[in-house]
C-alpha cells in the first residue's frame, strides 16, 4: 500500500516540477543577458587536471578564467556571430526529459563572458559531460547543454586562430 503511495506521490511531484526545470529558466536568462551585452568574449580553456592551478582559485583575469588556465579569448564583435553563438548555445540546451547523462567529468573546454556595463555573467562550458557552471545569471549554477553547440564554437575558435585544448 505504501509503495503504491509513494509511486503516485513521486509521479505527482515529477508531473509538478519537470516543466519547472529544464531548459526555459536558463535559455531565457541567457538570451536576455545575451542581448544587452556589450561585450562578449568567447574563451578556450585547458581542462587539464595537472595543469589546473592548485589551492586558492586565483582571480579571473586574461590568464584564468573561473580556475582555469585560459589558452586563448577573442571578442565576438559581430553582430551575425554573437548571434550564431547564442542561437546555437540556446538550442542546445535541453528541456528536462530524463535523457541527459549523468556524468560529472566536467573537463570544460570553452568558456562565454557577457558584459553589460558593470554586471559580468560567464559561462564555463563543458560539452563531454554535457554540463555548463554559470557565474552571474541569478537562476542556477550548473545545468545541462548538449553537445551539439561545439561545432560553431570550435568554428569561431579556429576562425580567430585561438588554440582549443586537446
Amino acid at each position: 500500500m505504501w509503495g503504491r503511495i509513494s509511486a503516485l506521490v513521486c509521479t505527482i511531484l515529477a508531473l509538478v516540477i519537470s516543466p519547472l526545470r529544464g531548459g526555459v529558466p536558463e535559455a531565457d536568462s541567457i538570451k536576455k543577458v545575451f542581448a544587452k551585452a556589450t561585450k562578449v568574449y568567447l574563451y578556450s580553456i585547458d581542462p587539464n587536471h595537472g595543469k589546473r592551478f592548485s589551492g586558492e582559485r586565483p582571480v579571473n583575469s586574461k590568464k584564468v578564467f573561473h580556475g582555469y588556465p585560459v589558452l586563448g579569448r577573442v571578442e565576438i564583435v559581430s553582430p551575425k556571430e554573437r548571434k550564431a553563438l547564442l542561437d546555437e548555445f540556446v538550442k542546445g540546451i535541453p528541456q528536462d526529459d530524463g535523457n541527459m547523462p549523468d556524468n560529472s567529468c566536467f573537463n570544460p573546454r570553452h568558456g562565454l563572458r557577457m558584459i553589460t556595463g558593470s554586471s559580468t555573467n560567464d559561462l564555463v562550458i563543458c560539452f563531454q559531460c554535457m554540463q555548463v557552471d554559470s557565474f552571474g545569471f541569478g537562476c542556477c549554477e550548473y545545468f545541462h547543454v548538449s553537445n551539439a553547440p561545439q561545432s560553431v564554437f570550435d568554428g569561431m575558435l579556429s576562425k580567430y586562430k585561438i588554440k582549443k585544448a586537446k
